[in-house]
Parts: structure tokens; C-alpha cells; sequence
């Protein structure tokens, strides 16, 4: 929840925030993407050495 009623100071803080959280972003990677199937199919897979 952001406050609606802020004065110069705030703003520009909530400004100066915003911007690095703009510029440090984290990169998720995952390995369900690699995978084809549902829990099951990724369960079996794994145990079978696929």
C-alpha cells in the first residue's frame, strides 16, 4: 500500500526507491521449464535417469 498524501520529501524518496528497484532486478531461472509434463511425468523422469 502506497500513502496517497505525501509531501516533496516523501515523493521524491518513493521516486529515488522506484527508481533502484527499475535498475536491480533479479533473474529467475527455473528447470520446470526444461521439463515436459506434469509433476508425475517429472517424478518419473528423474527416477529413470531421463
Amino acid at each position: 500500500m502506497v500513502p496517497a498524501r505525501l509531501d516533496g520529501k516523501q515523493t521524491a524518496a518513493l521516486n529515488a526507491f522506484k527508481d533502484l528497484r527499475d535498475k536491480d532486478h533479479a533473474e529467475v531461472v527455473t528447470t520446470a521449464s526444461q521439463h515436459n509434463g506434469g509433476l508425475f511425468s517429472r517424478l518419473r523422469d528423474a527416477f529413470s535417469g531421463r
